[in-house]
């Protein structure tokens, strides 16, 4: 399929514009199948002892886990053997706090993290060890998530801040901000749970998932003079006959009818894969694909024995298998196995309609 879809820049009197713009996505995303595979398992590595982690990276010997929770960086073997660990608690330099740690990126060698309770960003050399580097403090807005750009620059998402986004070098020099184009803490009133988010770079922009609101945007470069985004926002698929998530408001309070849960996400340069869960259905959990113009374009099932265990995505391979962790739920939910999917799988093959899923619209 081929269209050219054009952009919208967001003023106030860009909402018509930008349902003309919606209508041609639909109707162009309806002549593209989108194939339905089912993932088979391909490697299972049990780790010796369970361990928290949030997100998973693939080393050429091992692997390198992220914890949120218990504020640690691991390197683990094919074999499932702790070969490093980094888990000093504290608030002074080279420290870390738990609950406040937050994956940044990895690039060549180079971890970084975001120290949301000091407000920092951290960077860690990873090979069989893990050493500290150095730090540096971002001073306004509070840190979310952060990214390394294409460039190799540090892009912290600041939802409280005067600019949104902060570009930074890796020795902490401010290089650009990204304005927002309106109030932070008045759009985010509706539904404060859209500001906490991941983010990460593609070829032409900015991914984000905001993972508990259940909003997916793509930010396309590049902006006008006048600093103004283009940005897509959607919601992902329900993985049930069709039906789609609704955020509803009521009485002051925010509930979930046909909704859906995220269980995990991984933001590559060319897509955004989320995995996500109906809440009303047991078990079923499939790993939606989307281009960087919020187009849905792949479709992957969890094999039929996986249902009955707790998986989450957690990273992706260099040939791009996804890495699935199993959950212990007799151990507070720590990791106790990685799970490697093959995405060229044989199998159970069904056409979907690319369609966009309801909510996708033009935002700020």
């Amino acid at each position: 399929m081929s269209y050219d879809k054009k952009e919208v820049i967001m003023t106030r009197g860009g909402a018509l514009y930008g349902l003309v713009a919606l209508a041609i996505m639909v109707i162009a995303g309806c002549s593209n199948p989108v194939r339905e595979t089912v993932l088979t398992e391909k490697m299972r590595i049990r780790l010796r002892t369970p361990a928290e982690a949030a997100r998973v990276l693939p080393l050429d010997k091992g692997f390198v886990m992220v914890g949120w929770k218990d504020a640690s960086v691991r390197i683990v073997d094919d074999n499932g053997v702790e070969k490093a660990l980094y888990s000093r608690k504290g608030k002074g330099p080279g420290e870390l706090q738990d609950c406040r740690l937050e994956y940044g990126g990895y690039d060549d060698g180079i971890l970084m993290l975001a120290d949301q309770g000091q407000n920092r960003i951290m960077l860690f050399q990873v090979d069989e060890t893990i050493s500290f580097l150095h730090s540096f403090t971002v001073d306004r807005g509070g840190i979310s998530s952060a990214c390394f750009d294409r460039e190799g620059h540090v892009l912290v998402y600041t939802p409280l801040g005067e600019s949104e986004y902060l570009l930074f070098s890796r020795e902490g020099t401010l290089l650009e901000r990204w304005n927002s184009t309106g109030s932070l803490s008045s759009r985010g009133a509706d539904d404060p749970k859209d500001l906490l988010r991941w983010i990460g770079c593609h070829d032409n922009g900015l991914f984000a998932v905001s993972f508990l609101s259940g909003n997916l945007r793509s930010c396309v470069a590049p902006w006008d003079e006048a600093g103004r985004k283009r940005v897509v926002q959607w919601k992902p698929r329900t993985p049930a006959k069709g039906k789609r998530s609704q955020l509803v408001k009521k009485a002051g309070s925010l509930s979930v009818q046909g909704g859906l849960s995220i269980e995990g996400a991984v933001l590559t340069r060319e897509r955004l894969y989320v995995c996500v869960k109906g809440l009303q259905e047991r078990g079923r959990k499939e790993i939606q694909g989307y281009d960087p113009r919020g187009l849905y374009r792949e479709c992957y099932r969890l094999p039929a024995g996986a249902e009955g265990e707790d998986l989450y995505l957690l990273g992706i391979m260099p040939e791009g298998e996804f890495i699935m962790g199993l959950a212990d739920s007799e151990n507070s939910g720590r990791l106790k196995a990685i799970i490697i999917m093959d995405k060229a799988a044989s199998g159970e093959e069904v056409q979907h309609v690319a369609v966009l899923p309801r909510g996708t619209a033009m935002a700020d």
